[in-house]
């Protein structure tokens, strides 16, 4: 873990602009708010966020609505994380995961309403906005803000889906109600006898999800 000094030079280096008021709210944030470490169990839900998008006072609004489904969320701001590998997914500005066993639960519940909500509630703050990455050599990489949605589907063994910030909300939507099937028929290609897989779906325009082969990994 790194130390308070550590931090507020790294997060300094990735936000020039920020106030030190600010960065030392990362830095606190990061250090101390066990609220946002990541929990385990079969019953949540993992989300990382780039606290400039999407506020903490939203996620804990979606944290009392899943409660009553016995449903957890886990959050954790995403600027607070310095990563040694600084990859195209790593810079997405909202991760969600959802378990396999938690999958099984709630595609066919109220539940997925409520998630469904908190990820249309999501995209709808990452439109024209970028993240930036700063990795452990102190390179500093922007890109547009994008959704990734990564769901257990066996043990390891996971679907991946990207959506990127320049769609319609229309799209998105649509995308978002048909997901559980999109699951379901994805899930049915995943090849056999196969001890890792990792497939990677990006929403294209027209509402379709389309396979990346060059981020596919089965072996």
């Amino acid at each position: 873990m790194q130390t308070k000094e550590e931090l507020t030079v790294l997060l300094k280096r990735l936000f020039p602009d920020y106030p030190d008021e600010k960065i030392q709210v990362l830095v606190e944030t990061k250090l101390h708010d066990e609220r946002n470490l990541v929990r385990q169990g079969e019953n949540v839900i993992h989300f990382l966020y780039a606290g400039h998008i999407v506020e903490e006072e939203l996620l804990q609004q979606y944290r009392q609505r899943l409660a009553p489904h016995h449903l957890q969320l886990s959050f954790q701001d995403i600027n607070t994380i310095i990563s040694a590998n600084a990859d195209d997914f790593y810079k997405a500005a909202i991760q969600i995961y959802l378990g396999n066993e938690l999958l099984r639960n709630v595609l066919a519940s109220a539940a997925w309403d409520t998630i469904k909500s908190l990820i249309s509630e999501s995209y709808s703050r990452i439109r024209g906005k970028t993240t930036s990455t700063l990795d452990s050599s102190g390179k500093v990489t922007h890109t547009d803000a994008f959704i990734k949605i990564e769901v257990s589907v066996g043990k390891h063994k996971k679907l991946i889906y990207i959506i990127s910030n320049k769609l319609s909300a229309e799209v998105v939507g649509k995308a978002f109600a048909k997901l559980p099937k999109a699951i379901h028929k994805h899930r049915r290609t995943i090849p056999d006898g196969k001890k890792y897989v990792s497939q990677v779906y990006k929403l294209k325009k027209n509402g379709d999800w389309k396979l990346k082969p060059e981020y596919t990994m089965n072996f």
